[in-house]
């Protein structure tokens, strides 16, 4: 069941991205970022790039076929509030088998998550991953997800 939530989760973050759109107009306040996100020394493209902070500052970012994910707020890209962030990256989807028999198509025999970055990566709690967003820092950040 906590799978089938993790997957959930990620598919209504991707509708909300999704939803958002691309614009990139910078909200006051806001400083533009961008993750990097590699594993086995390949860019990850879909990804889902969260940052949440002790104080619940919140950002996420999908990457693009480099990698890259812009984060935003609001809406994609839009920038970052300035503070210390635990991330979480997640790459997975819900593959499932319909039965044949069912003449509607819609009764689902068996459904399982596929994870294409290590699970622990999921979880902000678990991942190990840090980002630090400020006005004089880098505006970019690399993560090489290892086994």
């Amino acid at each position: 069941m906590q799978i089938y939530q993790r997957v959930f989760g990620c598919v209504a973050i991707l509708g909300l991205l999704v939803l958002s759109g691309c614009g990139t107009s910078l909200e006051p306040g806001k400083i533009p970022f961008a993750v990097t996100v590699m594993y086995e020394g390949k860019p990850i493209d879909e990804a889902v790039v969260i940052f949440v902070s002790d104080d619940g500052k919140y950002a996420n970012g999908l990457t693009d076929s480099s990698g890259v994910a812009h984060m935003g707020t609001v809406a994609a890209g839009d920038g970052v509030f300035a503070g210390k962030y635990k991330v979480a990256v997640d790459k997975s989807q819900l593959i499932s088998e319909n039965d044949p028999n069912d003449p509607t198509g819609n009764k689902v025999l068996k459904s399982e998550a596929v994870y294409h970055v290590p699970l622990k990566y999921s979880d902000l709690n678990k991942s190990g991953l840090t980002a630090e967003v400020s006005e004089d820092g880098a505006h970019e950040l690399t993560l090489d997800l290892k086994d």
